[in-house]
């Protein structure tokens, strides 16, 4: 990988498959995953080359290919970039910001992939900016299904079609010989669609009309179901508007690379088996109900042709989305009656993570009935098998939606906890939920191939830092200084385990609002990836750490999901209501005072902190506290195989 900076803008040339660019900022390492901003460079031994920028402005990398332009009866698109650097450099802020203000005449790129060339000949009516191609993977991910639903359109021949959420209208010209109708909530793309239909011969339909009348025998919507809050709801109302025996065709995008924690205007998070079981409960499968998924290659310029849409289950993990066709559709077998058990815990890592061993419980005991999650962490239960529905939703409390189900059951575990601060936050969710017996009570986290292949580049280029063993520090949260490891037991640790030879360095993790090391101004070596790393990507490196010391934090329950041993050091909240699950696992610091645990209970000697949370509470201040954590760390690492991490690390990539 070549890299050179350029005033504010970093370029990069990527010769190889890798998924991660890496480089150092001030110390500190910024690490940008190229497939979640729609960069894919694929295909066995690819040697593509494509350029990267990276603004340090806008902390944000950009794929130069992606940017078409058509501007007085030119295409510009930079096919390569440094003979044209210096031109191209002065207008690139104005395209990410307005592109009809640009005055681009006076270059010209040439070398257009033939995979375009269709597609700006139909285009060409526009005039401007073509708003759909300012993120062109994105763009062909629409088009390669368009292309399929236009080979079903072509032998199907429907009198008329309705298209809900036609987005930038990417096939619009091409529909409209078909009667074409569409639905869409948002204004301006209703008049782009206007913009583009220069004959108005798309017409526009309202979906939730109760007096319409309109049936179509073709109905399609492509990724538009994981935007919909009310998602069976939405689907009746599609069923009003198709006749019997008509087709419907969708699709949905994979949550490995579409999820709700990647992409926040996304609210339900798919996966091929959620796909198949939401078909089957509420729509049914038979002989003509099919299920494609895409599968995209960019080491070419043909990347259209390349790319593939399969009908069966490929080999290859990296599946982009899923489409879904069911022809001959009967108003008699949809929306069969399906038992429906809603659960709820909105926030708190930690808490939400807890709740997995009650799905899992719940699951067993309802097999035939659809589990639907809401939780503002969707990314914890990324691929979890026990999990039918997966909605990102963020109103705490009694808040639960309507989904217009006729069987369903609720359990609200919001507030589960707190509402009987006599048990356990596990006991707690068992009575809420009502289960007598759980089927063990440590929390699963699914890794999968993407978080691991992080994993592997992280340490490929950090492996000479972690030394015998590999320990991972949370400092905590800035405003939450109750859960939050002081500057005092922070630098002593730290230094404990590089004197005694423990670690070449220590791994600090947390989100962005967490302490860094820098911030509490640590000598010692360290690798700082305090908001660098994302939820997933933190649970692929605790998979391998041998020890994880962290204040009461999500980040214990993370470890303990993975089989990570953790050292806890608890001030005002009680470990054995938080961790009494894991005892094998957690090693918990408990300070010595009268007061401790005073989130829990009403307690008669009034404490020094007075349970404020911007201040650190004379609990976590002890210097027992750290003495405690030594003889654990001893305990722990002092007769253990040194460099298990290796070990675990090769296991753990062999089976992804």
């Amino acid at each position: 990988m070549d890299f050179f900076p350029l005033k504010g803008l970093d370029v990069f040339n990527v010769y190889n498959r890798e998924d991660y660019l890496f480089f150092f900022e001030n110390s500190k390492p910024k690490i940008f995953s190229i497939r979640k901003e729609k960069i894919r460079i694929q295909g066995k031994d690819a040697v593509c080359c494509s350029t990267i920028l990276y603004s340090r402005s806008l902390n944000k990398l950009l794929l130069l290919p992606s940017i078409l332009l058509y501007f007085e009866d030119k295409w510009f698109y930079p096919d390569y970039l440094y003979p044209f650097f210096g031109v191209f450099k002065k207008y690139f802020f104005k395209i990410a910001k307005k592109s009809e203000d640009l005055k681009f005449n006076e270059v010209r790129f040439f070398n257009v992939p033939l995979s375009l060339r269709w597609l700006i000949d139909d285009s060409k009516k526009l005039g401007r900016f073509y708003l759909c191609l300012n993120d062109f993977p994105t763009a062909l991910h629409h088009l390669k299904r368009y292309h399929l639903l236009y080979s079903y359109l072509r032998i199907l021949n429907p009198p008329s079609i309705l298209e809900i959420g036609p987005g930038m209208g990417y096939f619009v010209n091409k529909l409209i010989r078909y009667n074409y109708y569409f639905y869409e909530v948002d204004e301006k793309v209703c008049d782009l669609i206007s913009y583009i239909d220069l004959h108005d011969k798309a017409k526009y339909v309202d979906i939730y009309d109760s007096r319409s009348s309109l049936k179509f025998p073709f109905v399609f919507f492509l990724e538009v179901l994981e935007h919909v809050n009310e998602p069976f709801s939405f689907l009746r109302r599609v069923l009003n508007f198709l006749k019997e025996a008509g087709s419907l065709y969708f699709s949905v995008p994979d949550e490995t690379f579409g999820g709700s924690h990647l992409n926040p205007e996304h609210i339900t998070n798919w996966n091929f088996e959620r796909v198949r079981k939401f078909v089957n409960y509420f729509l049914g499968f038979d002989e003509d109900t099919y299920f494609f998924q895409e599968k995209f290659d960019f080491s070419s310029d043909n990347w259209l042709k390349n790319s593939e849409i399969l009908n069966d289950y490929p080999e290859s993990k990296e599946i982009e989305s899923y489409i879904v066709s069911l022809k001959g559709f009967s108003e008699r077998k949809s929306f069969k009656k399906a038992r429906v058990i809603i659960i709820k815990r909105t926030a708190a890592i930690g808490d939400v993570l807890l709740i997995e061993p009650i799905i899992r419980a719940l699951k067993f005991n309802n097999p035939d009935a659809l589990i639907l999650l809401l939780t503002k962490y969707t990314e914890l239960f990324k691929g979890n098998p026990f999990v039918d529905i997966l909605m990102k939703y963020s109103y705490y409390g009694e808040n639960i939606p309507d989904f217009d189900i006729e069987e369903s059951k609720v359990i609200n575990l919001d507030f589960a906890y707190e509402k009987i601060p006599e048990l356990s936050i596990m006991s707690a969710y068992k009575k809420v939920a009502n289960l007598s017996n759980i089927y063990g009570t440590i929390p699963n986290i699914y890794l999968n191939f993407s978080d691991l292949k992080f994993l592997r580049y992280l340490l490929s280029k950090f492996e000479e830092k972690v030394g015998k063993f590999f320990v991972v520090i949370n400092i905590g949260r800035k405003q939450r200084r109750d859960r939050t490891l002081p500057p005092d037991f922070v630098r002593e640790i730290a230094r404990f385990l590089v004197e005694k030879n423990y670690v070449n360095s220590v791994f600090f993790v947390g989100s962005p609002d967490n302490f860094s090391p820098g911030d509490y101004s640590l000598e010692l070596p360290y690798v700082d990836l305090v908001g660098v790393t994302n939820l997933s990507q933190v649970a692929a490196i605790l998979s391998v750490a041998d020890l994880l010391i962290a204040p009461d934090t999500g980040l214990i329950h993370l470890a303990s999901a993975v089989g990570c041993n953790s050292i806890g050091i608890f001030g005002m909240a009680d470990p054995g209501k938080r961790v009494d699950y894991a005892q094998n696992l957690v090693y918990p610091v408990f300070p010595d005072v009268p007061c401790r645990g005073c989130l829990h209970k009403k307690i008669t000697i009034d404490p020094k902190c007075e349970k404020k949370f911007d201040e650190f509470p004379e609990c976590m201040l002890l210097e027992s506290n750290i003495r405690k954590t030594k003889l654990l760390i001893n305990n722990l690492l002092g007769n253990k195989t040194s460099e298990l991490w290796r070990k675990r690390l090769r296991l753990l990539c062999d089976e992804g």
